[in-house]
């Protein structure tokens, strides 16, 4: 398991149960003693819990689970692979031969991209890895908008990006994001969210793709609203009380 998932297990297990000690979270992931004590110590640090003597307990907001920090894209990749491929496939229905599709950054879209190689599309990316797994496809005509590069994500984006941006006609959009909560979507990037608000307004269909884990999940920068999308294409696993607030506000495809 990795760091930001086990503390992302952590803070989940405490907000849960209210506190939990250090035994207790050690024994259930199976993670040493002395392991849990320093994720506790960085996770009271950033205020994602309380630190209590032999424990740590939720804090006031504990109902929003935060993101720790922002994964790698390789890291990524090793997190709800399946539930992603889920994703992509019920996406890649929605894209038809002959339109301009825009595919975001991230390992839904990397799966998305994966997914569509037999369309005949053009497909437009900020998304190094993106752009790499389209870029031989006899049937695709790629398109990659540039600008300043983000190695944690893989993403080009700034002013040169955003001006692109605004130069294109785009018929559907796929934006994966970090978070979903409280009607909005989040990313870990101010300069990745602002960028991709501008391709979703520029776009005839906008789609936010994102496995089910992300629902109740929430990172720093809030760059959409669920309201204003086509619809939400999410996985299987999503729990029926998630299905159905989250019909409240916009159309829900798995």
């Amino acid at each position: 398991m990795l760091k930001a998932q086990r503390q992302e297990a952590i803070v989940k297990l405490v907000n849960e149960t209210g506190s939990a000690t250090v035994t207790d979270i050690s024994n259930r992931l199976n993670v040493s003693a002395m392991t849990i004590r320093r994720d506790l110590e960085e996770l009271s640090a950033v205020g994602a819990l309380v630190r209590i003597h032999g424990g740590a307990r939720k804090a006031e907001d504990g109902s929003i689970a935060m993101l720790i920090r922002e994964l790698t894209n390789t890291e990524k990749q090793e997190v709800h692979s399946s539930e992603k491929a889920q994703v992509a496939n019920t996406a890649a229905q929605l894209v038809s031969n002959g339109e301009n599709v825009f595919i975001g950054t991230g390992t839904t879209g990397e799966a998305l991209a994966r997914a569509v190689l037999y369309k005949r599309i053009r497909a437009i990316t900020n998304s190094l890895t993106v752009f790499n797994i389209i870029k031989d496809a006899r049937n695709i005509e790629p398109m990659l908008i540039g600008g300043d590069y983000r190695p944690t994500t893989g993403a080009f984006v700034g002013p040169m990006a955003e001006k692109v941006g605004e130069a294109i006609g785009i018929d559907k959009a796929f934006v994966g994001v970090n978070g979903i909560y409280d009607g909005a979507v989040s990313t870990a990037s101010s300069a990745e969210g602002s960028l991709q608000r501008l391709i979703l307004d520029r776009s005839s269909e906008r789609y936010i793709i994102a496995d089910s884990s992300k629902v109740g999940r929430r990172d720093f920068y809030d760059f959409y609203q669920l309201g204003d999308i086509d619809a939400l294409v999410t996985d299987a696993t999503l729990t029926s009380e998630q299905r159905t607030s989250l019909e409240g506000i916009v159309r829900v495809l798995m």
